[in-house]
């Protein structure tokens, strides 16, 4: 074993049963609780601790989750996204923010069998550049006051911010009220003068950015492996 493993062993949370595997590998069947407390699915999985990080999938790919999925945060190996850049585990807390977040994760999973998408608020775009340009476009969002109305275009792909974006037209006035969303022209004056349109433009600008990379990759992913259908289109 490792020392990656060793502090997993030790920092294993009463719903995960682990046991070390030969080759840096452990073993774990996990029952998460749910938030209500109540008992919470198993998952037969595997922990590889040769990467920093901790990198988790099933015992057998495909067994109870899609073999790989995008919009359920599956890579094309089967293993598990936990998150963006994720650190190495090297301290207890390292540790029980891992264990942490694969509850979190295993909980969204049932989720998204349930009801056909990924929680609210829970994930971000596929691969590294759509994912910055999501966190890019959160913030200029919050600059401008935009914050709510984005996050419910990313969650239920509703409201103007999910819809085609508008032509920003540059003049020397600006309407705040960009709850509004575009005009009929399909198209919102700002005057880069001012702060609140700064943002907007940004928003706009990493949104576009963050819709064809996240494209791409989903594209990229179905060509190596038809879609599971576990969500909607």
């Amino acid at each position: 074993m490792n020392a990656l493993a060793d502090i997993l062993l030790v920092t294993a949370p009463s719903w995960a049963s682990v046991v070390p595997r030969e080759g840096g590998m452990l073993r774990a069947d996990v029952a998460p609780p749910r938030l209500s407390g109540a008992p919470g699915e198993r998952f037969e999985l595997v922990i590889d601790t040769h990467l920093p990080e901790a990198v988790v999938s099933e015992a057998l790919v495909g067994a109870r989750l899609p073999r790989t999925c995008p919009e359920r945060h599956i890579n094309g190996d089967g293993t598990f996204c936990l998150g963006l850049r994720r650190g190495a585990v090297k301290t207890q807390a390292d540790a029980d923010m891992f264990w942490g977040t694969l509850r979190g994760y295993l909980l969204a999973q049932q989720f998204a069998e349930r009801h056909g998408r990924w929680p609210a608020g829970r994930g971000l775009s596929h691969g590294f550049e759509a994912a910055d340009s999501q966190i890019a476009a959160e913030q200029a969002a919050s600059r401008c006051g935009l914050s709510e109305a984005y996050a419910v275009a990313l969650d239920f792909k509703t409201g103007w911010l999910a819809g085609a974006l508008p032509r920003l037209e540059q003049g020397d006035t600006c309407d705040h009220s960009t709850s509004s969303g575009p005009n009929a022209d399909g198209a919102i004056e700002i005057n880069l003068s001012c702060s609140i349109c700064d943002a907007l433009a940004d928003l706009i600008a990493h949104e576009r950015a963050r819709r064809d990379a996240d494209a791409a990759f989903v594209h990229i992913a179905r060509l190596m492996r038809p879609c599971c259908k576990t969500m909607p289109e």
